[in-house]
């Protein structure tokens, strides 16, 4: 971008499908992915700020930086019909019960009515567990996702398992 005149500083975000025959690129997007972010970021084992400032002035020195040796995983959690359509108005229980075990859990569709936290939207919630081994970060992850409940809830089982093949 830089030689065609339109130097671009900040995070580039490249969402893949890996497929049968290699992974493909389904879009870019020039901001951090969620809930990609959300086990990325747990991670960095160092003030952020800094880093963002530095690069947003053209000032970063330098291609990485300090990472924690943990994994994370995170799991996200979806209303009934997801990703065609979504249910709102669920009563959502169980997040402090989660959090009690020891993990993040990040709102995305989520808001208040009469007091009670419902769904209002596709994607939930994310549940993120960190670990020393990846299969410790997941048994993490979805200890917390079986103490939350809403009507129509539906969430992958199987996110981390490739991270145990390898």
């Amino acid at each position: 971008m830089g030689a065609e005149g339109c130097p671009y500083r900040g995070f580039l975000y490249v969402g893949l499908m890996l497929t049968s025959s290699g992974p493909k690129v389904i879009e870019f997007n020039v901001r951090l992915g969620d809930p990609e972010a959300q086990v990325i970021l747990p991670l960095i084992a160092e003030p952020v700020t800094p880093l963002l400032a530095a690069t947003a002035a053209g000032a970063l020195r330098r291609t990485s930086c300090d990472l924690a040796p943990e994994k994370c995983v995170g799991v996200v959690m979806a209303s009934r019909g997801y990703p065609a359509s979504s249910e709102s108005g669920q009563v959502i229980s169980g997040i402090a019960a989660a959090e009690g075990t020891g993990v993040q859990v990040y709102h995305a569709g989520t808001a208040m009515k009469d007091g009670r936290l419902v769904t209002s939207g596709g994607r939930v919630l994310t549940v993120v567990g960190q670990g020393r081994e990846f299969s410790e970060a997941m048994a993490r992850t979805y200890a917390g996702v079986l103490k939350i409940s809403f009507e129509g809830m539906q969430f992958r089982r199987d996110i981390g398992s490739k991270a145990l093949r390898t």
